[in-house]
This record gives structure tokens, C-alpha cells and sequence, in this order.
């Protein structure tokens, strides 16, 4: 895909899996929501106690996997990889909250997302910013049943 392929892609998909390094060096992987910041920079919102939050402070490597698995010939994704950071900043962690809230409404129906005070919630969030270095995609349905 070119970028603007992986862009449309990017934003079409709620959910992708977050991979980070665990305490004991194991790949540590978990679904996670996501928006794109504008650049190159992809946003996660997490509960600041997070395994995925200790895991980034730790170590800043971390990879987004966003993936279509369908039938082989329509398998389409997005691999970002590259350094993390934890934002603790209370107006950029409340903004992108209420920014991702409405990107999951629009994305998958108000009847799916649990009924939760944000404020409540906002105050135990933290931001993850993963700006990636480098950046696979792949996408089947241009292979021609060619493999």
C-alpha cells in the first residue's frame, strides 16, 4: 500500500494489537483503540497502571499491528513500528479521550461502548504515542491469486 492507502486503511479499522516488551522480555500483546494524530504519530488511550503503560515506561519499543485477516487473497494490514511514549499532560489526555470516544461511536454504534463517567475514568488515563520509524503494509487483493 502506499501511505495514503495506509491512511484510509488506518482509519477505517476502531482496533488494532499493541505489542510491547514485557517484564520478562516476552512480547506483550493486547487490543487496543486507536486514532491518528494528523503526522506520522498514532494515539492510544490507556489506564495509567496499565501493564502496556509499565511496559512502554520500561522500554519505549512498541509495534501496532492493524490487520484484515478475510479470506487469503483480501488479507490486508499495517505494521507501525518504532518508539513510544506515556503522555500524562491532563488536557491532551481529556482531549484525546473525548476524540477517540467519538471516532469508536462513529465506528462501531453507541450501543457498544460501555456505559462509563469520563471524568471519573479520564482522571486514571494516560496517553500512549507511538511515532513510528518504520512502517510495513500488505495488501493481498493486488497479488492477482498470484502468491
Amino acid at each position: 500500500m502506499d501511505q495514503d492507502e495506509q491512511v484510509a486503511f488506518l482509519e477505517s479499522h476502531p482496533f488494532g494489537v499493541l505489542g510491547t516488551i514485557g517484564p520478562s522480555g516476552y512480547p506483550h500483546l493486547i487490543n487496543v483503540g486507536f486514532a491518528l494524530d494528523g503526522s506520522a504519530a498514532v494515539v492510544m488511550s490507556s489506564f495509567s497502571r496499565a501493564q502496556k503503560v509499565r511496559n512502554v515506561q520500561r522500554e519505549p519499543r512498541a509495534s501496532l499491528l492493524v490487520e484484515t485477516t478475510a479470506r487469503y487473497n483480501e488479507i490486508r494490514g499495517v505494521l507501525l513500528c518504532g518508539p513510544t511514549e506515556v503522555v500524562d499532560d491532563r488536557v491532551l489526555v481529556a482531549s484525546w479521550y473525548y476524540r477517540m470516544k467519538e471516532r469508536s461511536t462513529r465506528m462501531l454504534g453507541p450501543d457498544n461502548l460501555p456505559p462509563i463517567a469520563d471524568e471519573q475514568v479520564i482522571s486514571k488515563r494516560v496517553l500512549l504515542v507511538l511515532s513510528p520509524h518504520k512502517v510495513v503494509s500488505w495488501d493481498h487483493r493486488k497479488l492477482g491469486g498470484v502468491y
